[in-house]
């Protein structure tokens, strides 16, 4: 039965090809997201420092909380919701035009919130970010990612914010110069968010049809909405929760360098400043894991939507296996590079620890690198199956659960040993909310089946740490080679390594992923390249319909289906 479990029955076989397209676009649109902050990472950090950066943090966590209730869970149920329809194009433009109406009203009362505190000056010295990002809200009203993503179109978001994302990172090399420019690089952020997302609509009137407003019911989408608010909020709040805590529970300051003078900062400031840098990172890499995830919410949904449920279970027990065969190189990986990485990408300002004597970001990163496999295995349980079949209550109950245990880490950590324990509550809550997951599917998904070739994984990931690791600390890190030498070294030697393990062990999977990643980009350069033709020889952008947008991949999807 178990082995069962697993076969496809052919209920995917058809949608294999869209499916590994999708899995591309939405890993490449990912990447972007987390690509850009880190293109601009070592520039920023030098030209603002830890202080501004730590100021940065706690001013867009403040706002963060105000743009999770301006979203009201909208973000994952709106999703699944064009994707429950995706036959019936009329029905597909009720729900858009429902759920958009609907979250308008939200953020325009999360917005007469936010500036009532203003007013008040509640927020004191953090005032002015605070009013740059109150952009973020506004942006709320305006993203239908989720109206493209329900309907497996990742092509589009991925192209349009990729323009968007050029022209900020122009924006930001142009115009941030000094420390004196933190406010206007909280305004840039913020544009560059709400430019993308208005660009989206660009190309609505060509894919949604004409509905009566008069005809339209709001009220069954605020139930289904509001029960996905809670842990769609718990998720979002505890991940924010960390920068909130080290801002308000560790106290002190001291001596920061800053330019050719020394400042008096806030410690609470500078930890900031290393964990917000220490997260991009993770956070960069965990996106990879992700990816899959988004594509999987809409196909699962739609294969449970069909009584396929060996196919839902087919794509889980697939989604563990990429978790494993990336997630584990990529945790031994961070461990390996931290160090000469955060060096050299952050600069010398980030290599001392306000209250401890170690290494700053890069202490910081090895030890958030668990989080990898815990996010990535909760993604796969929480996102790619119990959301897809409507087992919100279980995801609910998983993610409040871990909410809690964050909760009460962090305050019981955090005064104590500083950023390092905001990092201890998130990987202890973050394992939490997985183990609680599998608990509600225990009875749907074989660990013999889920951890089959994990040791594979792990062996290969140990071998390649003991082999980096020595080299780095034995022979180049007190060489004179440079910390891009080392770095130019210790990655190709870690992956050549980890490749030729699995290889020995007659592991193939991980060459398929690459084999399909290589595919997938060469294709996007292909499609790409059609796109800016098409565009650049319309007279209008909204002229282009949604037929030119999709038949560059439509015809690489048959091509696929055929060869197969």
């Amino acid at each position: 039965m178990e082995q069962a479990d697993i076969v496809d029955n052919n209920q995917t076989s058809k949608k294999t090809p869209k499916l590994r397209r999708n899995f591309i676009f939405n890993i490449i649109y990912q990447v972007l997201v987390v690509l850009t902050p880190l293109i601009t990472a070592p520039y920023i950090a030098r030209v603002l420092g830890a202080n501004n950066i730590g100021q940065f943090s706690f001013a867009y966590t403040l706002v963060s909380y105000f743009v999770i209730f301006a979203y009201l869970g909208f973000e994952n149920y709106a999703q699944r919701a064009i994707a429950e329809v995706q036959d019936d194009k009329e029905e597909q433009s009720r729900r858009f035009w429902q759920i958009v109406i609907l979250r308008s009203f939200m953020v325009v009362g999360t917005l007469g919130l936010l500036f009532i505190l203003y007013s008040l000056n509640v927020f004191g010295e953090y005032s002015s970010l605070i009013l740059m990002f109150s952009l973020l809200i506004a942006a709320a009203a305006f993203d239908i990612n989720f109206y493209f993503h329900g309907r497996e179109n990742f092509f589009v978001v991925m192209i349009i914010n990729l323009f968007i994302r050029l022209i900020y990172l122009f924006c930001i090399f142009m115009f941030i110069r000094s420390p004196s420019d933190l406010t206007l690089y909280a305004l840039l952020y913020s544009l560059m968010v709400i430019g993308g997302y208005l660009s989206m609509w660009a190309l609505l009137p060509t894919t949604l049809k004409k509905v009566k407003l008069h005809g339209l019911n709001f009220k069954k989408h605020v139930g289904p909405s509001l029960l996905l608010f809670l842990p769609v909020a718990a998720v979002s709040i505890y991940a924010l929760l960390d920068k909130t805590f080290i801002g308000i529970l560790i106290s002190g300051q001291q001596w920061y360098p800053q330019g050719n003078i020394t400042i008096v900062v806030p410690i609470a400031q500078v930890e900031n400043g290393y964990y917000f840098q220490a997260e991009k990172i993770i956070k960069a890499l965990l996106s990879i894991l992700l990816a899959v995830g988004m594509v999987m919410t809409t196909r699962n949904t739609i294969e449970f939507k069909n009584n396929h449920m060996g196919a839902v279970k087919t794509n889980v027990y697939r989604g563990f296996r990429f978790v494993f065969a990336l997630g584990i190189p990529m945790m031994f990986g961070t461990i390996v590079v931290a160090e000469a990485f955060s060096t050299l990408y952050f600069g010398p300002n980030y290599s001392m620890y306000p209250q401890f004597p170690i290494d700053g970001v890069a202490n910081l990163l090895m030890l958030y690198t668990p989080v990898i496999i815990f996010s990535g295995c909760s993604n796969v349980l929480g996102s790619q199956y119990l959301l897809p079949t409507k087992r919100d209550k279980e995801y609910t109950i998983s993610v409040v659960i871990g909410f809690v245990f964050n909760i009460a880490f962090n305050c019981s950590l955090i005064p104590s040993m500083g950023a390092s324990g905001a990092i201890v509550g998130t990987l202890i809550s973050e394992f939490v909310i997985a183990f609680v997951q599998y608990l509600f599917v225990a009875k749907d998904f074989s660990l013999r089946i889920i951890f089959m070739n994990i040791w594979k994984y792990v062996l290969a990931g140990i071998v390649m740490c003991g082999v980096a690791c020595p080299l780095y600390y034995f022979v180049l890190r007190d060489s004179p080679t440079n910390n891009i030498t080392n770095l130019v070294i210790l990655i190709p030697t870690g992956v050549s390594i980890y490749y030729l393990v699995l290889l020995i062990l007659r592991d193939h999977e991980i060459f398929r992923y690459t084999k399909v990643a290589f595919t997938g980009m060469g294709r996007f350069f292909k499609q790409t390249a059609s796109f800016l033709v098409t565009v650049a020889s319309t007279t209008h952008f909204n002229q282009i319909t949604n037929r030119e947008v999709t038949s560059y991949t439509s015809v690489e999807n048959n091509n696929e289906e055929t060869r197969e």
